[in-house]
């Protein structure tokens, strides 16, 4: 890792946005520490304390770098939201991608520019979204994680485990006729 040890060092000490919310307590408490440039969901750190979120952010930070270095992954450079941006940007595509943007565009009775200024801004939602259902599905997990777990921990507190168990295959099932009259009664 000797060569590699530089380089970490050099994006370890880059200075990235980070951003820290609070946990709500119906989640645990504590604060998330993220680096929103590198992807929420893998550059995130959580602890009790603030420091405990960013000192976590620093491991995840260094386990991604060192592992991209040595798979030799770009990592990119900070980029400040207070940087100007022109809104201008020149991109080369192949011809053939070219004609059918221009085709696609006409299609639909738009200029290629706002053509491809809606395809763009489509991508950005569609990902945002993704990243807030990763994030919901995660605390979905979490949850069912903590609701196995509970029920497991009563099961044993209580001792269930001489009581009979109820087989749903043995439980009459009503007719699809029955289901009918009872809601039409």
């Amino acid at each position: 890792m000797g060569g590699n040890e530089k380089n970490l060092d050099y994006y370890m000490n880059l200075k990235y946005s980070i951003t820290i919310e609070p946990i709500p307590a119906e989640e645990g408490n504590g604060y998330l520490a993220f680096i929103p440039q590198l992807g929420k969901a893998a550059f995130l750190g959580s602890g009790e304390t603030i420091e405990e979120a960013l000192n976590d952010l620093e491991i995840v930070k260094r386990f991604f770098f060192e592992e991209w270095l040595e798979k030799g992954i770009g990592i990119p450079k900070p980029v400040f939201e207070e940087e100007e941006h022109s809104g201008k940007f020149i991109i080369r595509i192949p011809k053939i991608l070219h004609a059918h943007l221009a085709y696609e565009a006409k299609k639909n009775s738009t200029s290629m520019n706002k053509y491809l200024i809606y395809l763009l801004t489509e991508a950005s939602t569609i990902s945002t979204i993704e990243d807030k259902q990763n994030s919901l599905a995660k605390k979905v997990d979490d949850c069912l994680g903590h609701f196995t777990h509970y029920i497991h921990s009563m099961f044993e507190r209580y001792n269930f485990k001489g009581m009979p168990v109820i087989d749903e295959k043995n439980i009459p099932q009503p007719s699809s006729n029955e289901i009918i009259q009872e809601m039409a009664a």
